[in-house]
Order: structure tokens, then C-alpha cells, then sequence
């Protein structure tokens, strides 16, 4: 006949071939590793986004100032010129 065990207080019961597992699993093996690549390369790509945004926004100051530049030299042509002569006119 099958005999029921009985608990003793003191024993901690365990299944056969397991009471002297340990979990040390290391994150590399669940793939850390290819997660610090991408946000390195996340990092790295929002950098190129930064220096591609300063580069047009250096090339938008640059046009301006070219701008601004040539208006200047049109307007002192206008005033300044030998031929028009702007500002020796009278009446």
C-alpha cells in the first residue's frame, strides 16, 4: 500500500537534482549586449542629426548676411554712384 510522507518541521523539501541550482545569469546572455550597441547607435545617430541641423542653420546665417550684404552695396550703388550720383543732385 502507498505510504503518504510525512513534513517534519526542521527539513526543507527540494525536488530530486535541484536543491543546489544557483540563477547567475549575466545580462549578456539575454542579449544586453546588442541592446548597448543600438543605443550607442541611437546616440550616434541623433549626433549626426545635431551636426546636420547646425550645419543648416550656420548655411541659413551665411545666406542672410550674404543678403544683408548685397542689399548694403545696392543701396550705397544707389546713393553713391559716379554716374547717378544721388547725392550731388539738386532741385
Amino acid at each position: 500500500m502507498a505510504r503518504v510522507p510525512i513534513f517534519e518541521g526542521g527539513q526543507r523539501r527540494a525536488p530530486l537534482h535541484q536543491s543546489n541550482f544557483t540563477v547567475r545569469a549575466r545580462p549578456e546572455a539575454f542579449g544586453a549586449t546588442a541592446g548597448r550597441g543600438l543605443v550607442a547607435l541611437g546616440q550616434g545617430v541623433g549626433d549626426v542629426g545635431e551636426a546636420i541641423t547646425t550645419v543648416a542653420d550656420l548655411r541659413a546665417q551665411n545666406a542672410l548676411k550674404n543678403a544683408q550684404a548685397d542689399y548694403m552695396e545696392g543701396a550705397r550703388a544707389l546713393v553713391s554712384d559716379p554716374e547717378t550720383d544721388f547725392l550731388a543732385r539738386t532741385g
